[in-house]
């Protein structure tokens, strides 16, 4: 299992945003997924038997989700306490957007789904300020 970690505003240890997917140290894991209505250009990995997705644009991983770990200020979201984990990262990135069972934090990249009270899933995207 890949040990990821939220480090700031649109950034994961190990690095892979920006990058192409095939060419990444932990490769031989990468699986491409049948494209579905994601469009030519779009397309979804899964990495190994992990619950860790990554979601490329033109070759490019723009944003990663994680359904089985995700470490946040040395603690493990998922399946963690929704109001916790929301004032953990609030106290880095402010009052969250709050729709119907997430939040989301478009200047630090952070997007969480819940579910009966716990995280459920996290999706990290490098904000549009950062994408350069």
């Amino acid at each position: 299992m890949i040990d990821w970690t939220w480090t700031g505003p649109g950034r994961l240890e190990p690095d892979v945003l920006g990058e192409e997917p095939g060419k990444l140290p932990l490769a031989a894991a990468v699986v491409r997924m049948e494209d579905d209505d994601r469009g030519p250009r779009s397309s979804a990995y899964r990495i190994g038997d992990e619950e860790t997705y990554l979601f490329a644009e033109d070759g490019r991983i723009t944003h990663v989700e994680f359904s089985d770990r995700l470490m946040i200020a040395g603690r493990d979201v998922i399946d963690a306490p929704e109001e916790e984990i929301i004032a953990l990262v609030a106290a880095r990135c402010g009052s969250p957007e709050r729709g119907d069972g997430h939040v989301e934090w478009r200047e630090c990249g952070l997007t969480m789904w819940f579910e009966d009270g716990l995280v459920e899933s996290v999706m990290v995207f490098r904000p549009a300020s950062r994408s350069a």
